[in-house]
């Protein structure tokens, strides 16, 4: 049974299991953790991982074992917040293309009050995109930050006023 917003209250001494998942960040740990409300004044908690999740974070204290002497938890605490990092790195483009909508959009609603076309088709996203927009540009590394910033100015150069 899944209850949401219930607060039992749990006698001191009690333990929670914790399970690890794949890619687990560090505020669903956080959180799963602190469903015991009084962790460290008498509740406690232990983890529980799959084994391939349980290589995983063998893999990451051997990859920084040279730099601290992890033991269980803040190997699990340094492998959630890796976790943490890489998945915020994958959204950020996405980030960025919804940060440069909201530009668009903002400039629209500010410039365009006397034509409500012109300000309705400038909020309007593209519903068909070409592949040649999405995979045309030619492959190479770039540095993310170069990557967003190409971006918003591209969406500058749009609304007339490139930096």
């Amino acid at each position: 049974v899944h209850t949401r917003g219930s607060d039992f209250r749990l006698p001191r001494g009690m333990r929670a299991a914790v399970t690890l998942g794949k890619g687990l960040q560090k505020d669903k740990l956080v959180q799963a953790c602190m469903r015991m409300r009084q962790l460290g004044n008498g509740h406690t908690v232990c983890f529980f991982a799959s084994f391939e999740v349980d290589l995983q974070i063998r893999a990451w204290r051997e990859q920084v074992a040279g730099q601290f002497d992890f033991r269980h938890l803040p190997a699990i605490v340094s492998w959630c917040l890796s976790n943490t990092v890489d998945a915020t790195c994958r959204h950020l483009p996405y980030l960025a293309a919804q940060g440069a909508s909201q530009i668009r959009k903002q400039h629209a609603f500010t410039h365009l009050a006397d034509n409500p076309m012109h300000r309705a088709n400038m909020c309007a996203e593209e519903e068909v995109v070409k592949l040649s927009s999405l995979y045309g540009s030619a492959a190479g590394n770039q540095l993310l930050p170069d990557i967003v910033k190409k971006r918003l100015k591209h969406v500058l150069r749009g609304l007339g006023s490139e930096p």
